[in-house]
């Protein structure tokens, strides 16, 4: 990571923006979430916290890699930090948890924190910009 691009600058827009993270199951199938918070937890880490879906949670359970854009589209300004989960914690239950609405293919009943350690940061954003590290 370059002194241009940081965690806590890549975070500064964090409240204002779209938050999407990218995982991958065992064959490499991309899965794609909508997040609602992101939190520095170290000096190369990230927490990001969602009631995601199961398949979200099945491909970071084994700790392969992620991508979480952090992107304001009022200014098209963002960053992409590319990471691996280290840790995947259970930070709430819905009230009146059912498993077998979850077997059935329900929505998420359990909010999770996913840590994330940072590997790389890009720039984001719709217009041209160059995909190399800052």
């Amino acid at each position: 990571m370059s002194p241009k691009a940081t965690i806590d600058t890549a975070l500064h827009s964090a409240p204002d923006s779209l938050l999407l993270l990218a995982t991958v199951n065992e064959n490499g199938v991309p899965h794609l979430a909508a997040a609602s918070s992101v939190n520095k937890a170290g000096s190369k880490r990230i927490a990001v916290r969602e009631w995601f879906c199961p398949q979200t949670v099945a491909n970071a359970i084994v700790h392969r890699p992620v991508s979480l854009v952090i992107w304001n589209p009022a200014d098209d300004s963002g960053h992409q930090l590319v990471g691996r989960v280290t840790e995947v914690t259970r930070t709430a239950m819905m009230n009146g948890y059912l498993p077998e609405e979850v077997e059935e293919g329900g929505g998420p009943q359990e909010q999770r924190q996913l840590t994330i350690d940072v590997e790389t940061i890009l720039v984001f954003s719709r217009a041209p910009h160059s995909d190399k590290e800052e």
